[in-house]
């Protein structure tokens, strides 16, 4: 048949007209002839029109079959509309038609994609029910769902199901089982399943590998991680960015700044760009005493014309204070705007941090650098701050003052800090007629002042 020649080519159009140009030439055309159509509308990615052609069938007196709702119901899932073939699916039953594998198979999938996981499921259990026998890629899919839906022990026992059943699963089967075990945070299954993909002809792909990585990420297994990066090697694949990324996160977190380095330098052999994750990694594997490094490798992103974010930057002034360099630190942070990045609270933070022994130098410079995304509140407490670590008592008492005349409110993290400072440099006996004071003095314009004062009597 002529209808079914352009079906298989996919020239939907010309299917289209040929079934109208049969009508007006009264021609009665039959099942087979609306069924090729719709096929070719399906191929076509016409789902209205494959879903208008089936719902027309009646009034030319011909009764959709099986074959006529499931070329419907596939040609809505290609399109991810899950509620038309669901109703459709639901009208098939009620037509006293069996659906098939085909009809369950696309109305599943049409459910995982659309994200209606529950809805895969259950149309998965009615399969068994009426002893439809799933096959490969009625489990894919229903595994897929589980996955999406966060059902890993659902998805495992599908896997295994599968198997029993003398089913082969595909990458692409094992890749959602691996996802799912990824998603639920259970890195031990994921990772045997990836090493047992060979035994079930399953060749793991970069996908594989990468939620494998992942799921070892997020566990913290650095080791595992670096392991399966050699797995991946062995296999002849090569890893992308993202893949790679976590890697260098799981051993930064890690603590294993050599072995970030090492990953980083390695990157262009693999062509792989580093990029601003890349840089983040490695200078936040440098913050526990190697400054120099860190330095070195903003140099080295700024060279390689990567724009680094604060939270980069931030990695690098966290270096620089936990070595003692006060000094580095204030340059780093003035030269964060040159470098097109604003600095936040924690680089204020961090800043303040680093000058607890210099803190006239640090007040006098960290007041004077614009473009602060830190209220003028934050900016005070932290001023506050380092002159409490550099038991400077004397001082958070004029910058509350200065709060105060500037119409800031001080909150309790101002006056404790405050309170802290006396006791660290051994004054407690003057914070209550201090506090007092500031509380006759300002009565009703700061609240935290009473609290505070209760804090001290208590």
């Amino acid at each position: 048949m002529a209808i079914a020649a352009l079906e298989k080519r996919g020239f939907w159009q010309l299917a289209v007209r040929l079934l109208a140009e049969m009508d007006s030439a009264e021609l009665v055309p039959d099942v087979i002839a609306y069924n090729s159509t719709i096929s070719a509308c399906e191929k076509g990615l016409q789902w209205q029109r494959a879903v208008h052609l089936m719902m027309l069938m009646p009034s030319r007196a011909i009764l959709p079959d099986v074959i006529s709702f499931s070329g419907a119901i596939s040609a809505c899932e290609k399109l991810g509309e899950w509620q038309v073939a669901l109703s459709l699916f639901a009208e098939m039953c009620t037509s006293r038609l069996e659906p098939d594998v085909i009809s369950f198979n696309s109305s599943i999938s049409a459910c995982e994609k659309g994200g209606r996981w529950q809805e895969a499921l259950r149309l998965f259990a009615d399969m068994c029910v009426r002893m439809c026998l799933p096959d490969v890629i009625s489990y894919s899919s229903t595994i897929s769902a589980s996955e999406k839906g966060g059902y890993w022990k659902v998805a495992i026992h599908l896997l295994a199901t599968m198997i029993a059943d003398e089913l082969v699963p595909d990458v692409i089967t094992c890749n959602s089982a691996i996802s799912a075990c990824e998603k639920g945070g259970e890195w031990q299954v994921a990772f045997a399943l990836m090493q047992q993909m060979p035994a079930l002809t399953a060749v793991p792909n970069v996908i594989t590998f990468n939620s494998a990585i992942t799921t070892c990420v997020k566990r913290g297994r650095w080791q595992i991680a670096t392991q399966v990066l050699a797995d991946m090697s062995e296999s002849k694949l090569t890893p992308d960015e993202t893949g790679y990324n976590s890697i260098l996160t799981a051993c930064e977190k890690g603590r294993q700044w050599q072995t970030v380095l090492w990953l980083l330098a390695t990157m262009p052999s693999l062509r792989l760009e580093p990029d601003v994750v890349s840089y983040s990694a490695a200078i936040s594997a440098c913050e526990h005493g190697q400054w120099t490094i860190a330095l070195q490798l903003v140099d080295e992103m700024v060279d390689a014309e990567v724009v680094g974010d604060v939270i980069c930057y931030n990695s690098v002034l966290s270096a620089l204070e936990s070595s003692g360099q006060w000094l580095l630190t204030l340059q780093m942070l003035q030269e964060m705007e040159s470098y097109a990045v604003t600095p936040n609270v924690i680089s204020f933070s961090t800043a303040v941090s680093a000058c607890k022994q210099k803190w006239r130098a640090a007040l006098s410079m960290l007041f004077q650098i614009p473009h602060l995304e830190v209220s003028p509140k934050e900016a005070y407490n932290s001023a506050i701050k380092a002159c409490e670590l550099a038991y400077q008592w004397r001082v958070p008492v004029r910058l509350i003052e200065d709060m105060l005349g500037a119409g800031t409110e001080p909150d309790a993290i101002s006056f404790n800090d405050t309170i802290s400072a006396f006791e660290h440099a051994g004054k407690p006996v003057f914070t209550i007629p201090v506090l007092m004071q500031l509380q006759d003095k300002y009565q009703g314009l700061c609240k935290a002042v009473d609290a505070a004062l209760t804090k001290v009597k208590d």
